[in-house]
């Protein structure tokens, strides 16, 4: 990682709150945004295999992809960080919060090693020796529903663990540490103690990975690419921008629906939450749907998203009506 300061909303005076309609950046954006940064990594390992012959060891696709998960992890820090300074914050009267000093060191390091460590778990079960990579268009929608079911098996276990730290008394002293921040930035994801880092990083991704496998089976490449995605959904969670901003690995299936996951429904999980809390899940809201879970959005209701209004375009001034709308809102709440 570069200089953790840059990353950070903290580091330059904080936007004026904004209380008209949300912009969007969907799903498909995402997608599109994450394949034109992710798939020309693939070019080298495909050309030497197809060209000269030569399929690359393990070893070097996992230093390969885990440089190419830091550089895409910083890139989203910093894009989401401007995007938070052009379109202000939820709840946005309030400072977004900053690490504080004495987990520099530790989100720093987590930030350099979880990548390696999760490209770990994809080759115990996806490496296989004899495979050979191939780029086709006609494989994305299948890459899109393997993407999916890790996700969706990956929160189900996130979802168990993380309530569980919440409601039961002994274990919410493992989690009290991520609840610190009420108002939380890209890099505060990995806010975290010892024993959510291990399950965060292992044990989650590991099931997640193992179950979905066994149902729609994928390489190694495929299950580096996933973890990656999921790596960029937990920092766009944390980032409390004040847009329609939906988990893109899951919203375009469980948006019909009602259940995507929106940066509002874990920002209020944050602010609103401490040992009792609602938004249990992190990479969709289909588990809070199921087990009763689920919050109530403030800012992010349909009436206040501009769906033609996207957070690459300009921002538009601001209607006094709607202004005062949201005001009123938050009063009645």
């Amino acid at each position: 990682m570069r200089s953790l300061f840059k990353f950070q909303p903290s580091h330059r005076p904080p936007p004026e709150p904004r209380k008209g309609k949300l912009p969007v950046f969907t799903a498909g954006q995402q997608l599109r945004l994450f394949s034109a940064g992710i798939l020309p990594t693939l070019i080298p390992i495909w050309a030497t295999q197809h060209f000269l012959g030569y399929v690359w060891p393990l070893w070097a696709k996992a230093v390969w992809f885990g440089l190419v998960s830091q550089s895409i992890n910083d890139y989203y820090a910093d894009f989401l960080n401007e995007m938070g300074y052009k379109w202000g914050y939820l709840d946005g009267d309030k400072p977004r919060d900053k690490i504080p000093d004495e987990y520099v060191d530790t989100i720093f390091v987590l930030g350099l090693v979880t990548p390696f460590v999760r490209l770990g778990l994809v080759a115990w079960i996806t490496y296989r020796p004899d495979h050979s990579l191939s780029l086709s268009i006609s494989d994305l929608p299948l890459f899109y529903l393997k993407l999916f079911l890790v996700s969706l098996f990956l929160d189900l276990f996130f979802y168990s663990y993380h309530r569980a730290f919440h409601e039961v008394d002994f274990l919410w002293k493992y989690h009290k540490t991520h609840h610190l921040t009420k108002h939380p930035s890209p890099l505060l994801a990995s806010l975290s103690d010892v024993e959510q880092d291990f399950i965060e990083a292992l044990v989650c991704p590991y099931l997640g990975l193992l179950i979905a496998h066994m149902i729609l089976p994928m390489t190694f490449e495929e299950g580096a690419m996933i973890l990656s995605f999921i790596s960029v959904a937990e920092i766009m969670g944390h980032t409390g921008i004040r847009a329609y901003i939906e988990a893109g690995n899951t919203a375009l299936l469980l948006r019909p629906f009602g259940l995507e996951l929106t940066v509002e429904d874990h920002d209020i999980h944050h602010r609103e939450g401490w040992k009792k809390s609602n938004n249990y899940g992190k990479q969709s809201r289909f588990w809070d749907f199921v087990f009763g879970t689920m919050g109530t959005r403030i800012e992010c209701k349909p009436e206040m998203i501009d769906w033609k209004l996207s957070i690459f375009d300009d921002v538009p001034p601001e209607p006094i009506q709607e202004a005062r709308s949201v005001e009123q809102e938050k009063k009645k709440l």
